[in-house]
């Protein structure tokens, strides 16, 4: 079973909020790039900061417009919907639920930084271009 499948003990993933299964939709590249941070992470190598950026990157960066996003095909949404429901099957309060996307905006926006920091030397105008 590939790493995006399992839990942080190794057991295949579960929402553990009920008894069903529930596996985030990712594509073959994102797959890849859990692995390679899998692998970083039991080897504590330098790198594993680099390994979280390019799997967080890949899943915050725009995707192609003519593409629908739908819980089916994207990681965000799957993980929200997941987070968004109780133990008893209803969903959680807007207050709750709030906290938990400003969280997530603040992680995207830092991985935006990164990238753009990594990218600034590419281009010959810095990040701005």
């Amino acid at each position: 079973m590939p790493p995006s499948e399992r839990s942080s003990e190794g057991r295949p993933s579960q929402f553990s909020r009920t008894r069903f299964w529930y596996i985030i939709p990712l594509t073959p590249r994102q797959q890849q790039l859990c692995e390679d941070l899998f692998e970083q992470l039991l080897s504590n190598r330098p790198t594993i900061g680099d390994a979280l950026h390019d799997i967080l990157w890949d899943i915050a960066r725009v995707r192609d417009p003519n593409i629908e996003s739908t819980i089916s095909n994207c990681p965000v949404q799957s993980w929200l919907a997941v987070h968004a429901i109780k133990p008893d099957a209803t969903f959680i309060n807007a207050d709750t639920f709030a906290q938990i996307l400003a969280k997530l905006k603040y992680i995207i926006k830092n991985v935006g930084m990164v990238q753009a920091s990594r990218q600034q030397l590419e281009h010959p105008d810095g990040i701005i271009g």
